[in-house]
């Protein structure tokens, strides 16, 4: 073989090697923008049914304008996408509800987490990572 023939047989190996670095680093990123959105989603859906919970009166099933015995829907409790946990403060009258994915997030040692508190007039979604 020539000279140049090996000299191309490198440079093709060499561009081979970059798209399949360049390629999975996108992949990796792009799997963890799709984690945190469907946690963020999740935590949003239990936010909005933990204000349902706040406003419907006792009588039919609700909190009656409190947070106590508000419980996720069972599909949360085996929840494939991370962990979801919701903590209700009656004595600070709210829920926190904390989402953790399966993916790496953005500081590249933690897994996605999205933050959800719901207060009587308010729901705070916070992106933690």
């Amino acid at each position: 073989m020539g000279t140049q023939q090996i000299f191309l047989i490198i440079l093709g190996a060499i561009i081979v090697a970059a798209a399949i670095y360049f390629g999975t680093s996108i992949f990796q990123q792009n799997s963890a923008d799709a984690n945190r959105d469907l946690v963020s989603h999740d935590v949003t859906y239990i936010a909005v049914d933990a204000q349902v919970y706040f406003k419907k009166p006792k009588e039919l099933q609700g909190g009656g304008l409190d947070y106590t015995g508000f419980e996720t829907s069972p599909f949360f409790k085996k929840y494939v996408l991370g962990k979801i946990k919701v903590k209700v403060q009656p004595d600070r009258n709210r829920v926190v509800i904390t989402g953790t994915g399966t993916e790496i997030g953005k500081n590249g040692r933690t897994n996605v987490q999205v933050q959800g508190i719901v207060k009587p007039g308010s729901i705070t979604i916070t992106v933690k990572n």
